[in-house]
Formats: C-alpha cells, structure tokens, sequence
C-alpha cells in the first residue's frame, strides 16, 4: 500500500476550519493547574459549559455506517494534532463522550489504531503507542448472531511551514451484530482474576489478514472516493486498506526519541 496515495484519499474529508496560529491560540484555554493542555470532557477539570464550548470547535467525522440497518456512527475528533492522541484497547475512537452518536442498537464497539508513517512524533513530549498495524477481533465476526465491522480511515495532521499537513493515518474498525451483547459476553468470558480493569473491547483474539476478513464478506469499508461515503464491500482489490505496514506491537516516544514501553 503506497502511504502517499492513501493519505491524498483520505484527506479530502478532513475538515480543517482553524489556521495553526489560530488552533494554538484555540488549545491554549484549555490547560490544567500545572498549565499542561488537556481535551476537556465530562467530569474532567472542567464544566459543562467549557466542555461544550471546546467540543463545539472540534470537527465532527462520520465513522462507520451499520451494515444491517446504514445507521451512521459519527464523533467528534480532533485532527489537528497528534498531540493529545494515545489510543489504549478502548471501545471508543477519542475523548468525545457525549460527542459520539452511536447511531442504532447494532453498534459493539471500536478499536482504534494510529500508524505513524515512518514519521518521528515530535509534537508531543510523550507519545505511547500501541500496533500500527489494524487487526480485526474474529469473536466479534461470527455467523450467529450475524456480525460485520467496517473500516475507515482518517489523516492526523503536523504543522509544517505554518500548515496543517496530513502525516498520520488513523484507523477505525467498527464492529456492528444483530445481538451485541451476545458478543461482548462471550469476549468477557475470557477475563481472568489479575488482568485488572479492562475494556469490553480488549483483543482477546486478533487477525492482521484483513483481506481475508473482506474476502469472507465480513470486513466492509466507507468508500473514500466518495463525497457521501457510502458503505461498500465486494472485490478484495477495490479494498483499499491491504499490505498496511507498521509497528505491530507497543512503543514509545520520550521527546522524539524511541524508547522502551
């Protein structure tokens, strides 16, 4: 997969309405008692009004259409920066709370994956993060209930040159059934005593092979050569997330510089 074509593909639905001068100018009302920068949510350092208000400045991004009933999944995510990104196993894309509209009963879950492009992270002091590399959860594509995950892409951007410039790709595999909670059950059902607090959506089981997941009809995708992006599936060559390379495995950066996780 060439990372310069998919980037261009998937650029033209950013949504960028700030300059870098003006996004600075933006993120700085929004710091912490130690004067760190933070993304203000509900019931953290801040109030209602504050969280709407930044909120309100974020671009909201469709993420997923449902396979069995074309619902759209949408949130509001900040494609900006890579500053305040850090994706754990999560079952949320980013930090919108209430910003996310799930959309209709079928939606599971998300996992998210940041791959980097080669590109040393430097905007941000401290970047961790996890596989590069999507993979899909095979417990939450069976037959029975009958279940699909669809994936798209957006650019995360840097300055360069006083411009916004997309570098990072974001992935976003969202996981749809006709019975979820059947799913997340028999996902949980895998938790041992000492693994601690983790989400519903933690990979117990994974496949990088993605192809194959399209071949079986299971994978879908937005269509990104389409304003409307439509929801598609069919010919494994017309998928356009194959060969992706990258980190497979957690990493971190400490002021641009690759160091243990």
């Amino acid at each position: 997969m060439a990372v310069d074509s998919l980037l261009a593909r998937t650029a033209r639905h950013l949504q960028l309405a700030m300059s870098p001068q003006e996004y600075e100018a933006f993120r700085d009302q929004y710091r912490d008692p130690d004067g760190r920068r933070y993304i203000p949510d509900d019931g953290y350092y801040d109030d209602e009004d504050n969280v709407r208000s930044f909120w309100e400045h974020i671009p909201e991004y469709l993420i997923a259409r449902c396979p069995l009933c074309g619902a759209s999944f949408t949130e509001r995510m900040d494609t900006y920066s890579l500053e305040d990104w850090m994706l754990g196993f999560t079952d949320a894309v980013y930090y919108g709370g209430e910003q996310r509209h799930i959309g209709c009963y079928h939606f599971v879950g998300v996992q998210s994956f940041i791959n980097l492009n080669s590109i040393v992270p430097t905007e941000p002091s401290y970047y961790r993060g996890e596989s590069e590399v999507p993979y899909v959860m095979p417990i939450f594509l069976p037959d029975d209930p009958v279940s699909y995950v669809v994936m798209h892409s957006l650019p995360i951007c840097r300055v360069e040159n006083d411009t916004f410039v997309p570098r990072y790709s974001l992935f976003m595999l969202t996981y749809y059934s006709q019975d979820p909670h059947v799913l997340l059950k028999r996902n949980t059902e895998h938790w041992k005593p000492g693994m601690g607090m983790i989400s519903p959506m933690y990979p117990f089981s994974s496949d990088r092979d993605l192809l194959k997941w399209v071949v079986a009809g299971k994978l879908w995708w937005l269509d990104l050569d389409r304003d409307d992006l439509s929801l598609k599936s069919g010919p494994v060559e017309e998928f356009p997330y194959g060969n992706i390379e990258g980190r497979d495995r957690p990493f971190t950066y400490r002021k641009g510089r690759l160091g243990k996780t």
